[in-house]
């Protein structure tokens, strides 16, 4: 069997009502534009009016996905870059794209159950997940992903990770 980059985690109930419920305040915001969201609406980087529990429960989870997939970990730390919220409505989809310029992994968090699989390519492997409310799924951010169409709304965070060497400090 083969190590796959792809790998999924749950996050708390609590977390992703926050969430849930800042992505239904901001919805009153201009989207973004020029974004690969289709039929939706996918916020600015919304990362500043995340609580810090929330984001603390994120980056554990980041945290955890690096001890798996990078040799000498304890040497470095993952930090959330940015995190987006979209809110697809009925009919809409992801365009197919990369991180790869942008971001050293990528999560998507799945805010309600619903369809519109997305779809991760890993090299000649194709890996298809199903939306489920609360599942975190982190990525190589050069992996080329999309989303089918989703016939239900369907509600996620997408972010971007980013790791740096721990700074060792002297005890003088």
């Amino acid at each position: 069997m083969t190590f796959s980059l792809i790998q999924t985690y749950a996050v708390s109930e609590s977390s992703v009502k926050i969430l849930h419920d800042v992505l239904t305040d901001i919805k009153n915001y201009p989207p973004v534009c020029n974004t690969f969201t289709r039929n939706g609406f996918q916020s600015y980087n919304v990362i500043s009016r995340i609580p810090n529990v929330v984001l603390q429960e994120l980056c554990d989870k980041s945290q955890e996905y690096l001890n798996l997939v990078v040799k000498n970990c304890t040497y470095y730390e993952s930090y959330i870059d940015y995190l987006h919220l979209i809110h697809y409505n009925t009919g809409g989809w992801q365009e197919g794209h990369t991180h790869n310029s942008l971001e050293d992994y990528s999560f998507i968090l799945y805010l309600n159950n619903s369809d519109g699989d997305t779809v991760i390519y890993e090299g000649k492997n194709t890996v298809r997940i199903t939306p489920e409310c609360g599942k975190i799924v982190f990525f190589s951010s050069n992996y080329f992903h999309e989303s089918s169409v989703c016939f239900n709304e369907k509600k996620v965070a997408v972010g971007s990770l980013r790791f740096r060497q721990k700074i060792w400090k002297s005890r003088q």
